[in-house]
């Protein structure tokens, strides 16, 4: 009498396996926030005392924020932990053109 072979359990498809989300890349926006926060010091953080955000559309795109009420300031992609005080929307082009 000949016994039955197991099967092998079928795998899901690779395509329908959840996969991370792709890091995003941001070029010219990225690089200027990494510039302006090479340039962040507790002076300009006390003279300034705001939190910006900026609503960028165009390539690289997404929200950004430049917080100058915390010590040292910060830079981000994503919104600001506090409320903004003043939100920005413009292209990308633009954005790099204002601090350029």
């Amino acid at each position: 009498m000949l016994q039955p072979q197991p099967q092998p359990k079928p795998q899901p498809s690779p395509l329908l396996q959840p996969q991370p989300p792709p890091k995003p890349h941001f070029g010219a926006v990225e690089e200027t926030f990494r510039i302006v926060k090479e340039s962040l010091s507790d002076e300009v953080v006390k003279a300034t005392q705001a939190v910006y955000q900026f609503e960028l559309s165009g390539e690289d795109g997404g929200t950004w924020f430049l917080d100058l009420k915390s010590k040292g300031g910060k830079v981000g992609h994503g919104e600001p932990s506090d409320r903004a005080d003043v939100v920005m929307s413009m292209t990308t082009d633009d954005f790099v053109k204002m601090f350029s």
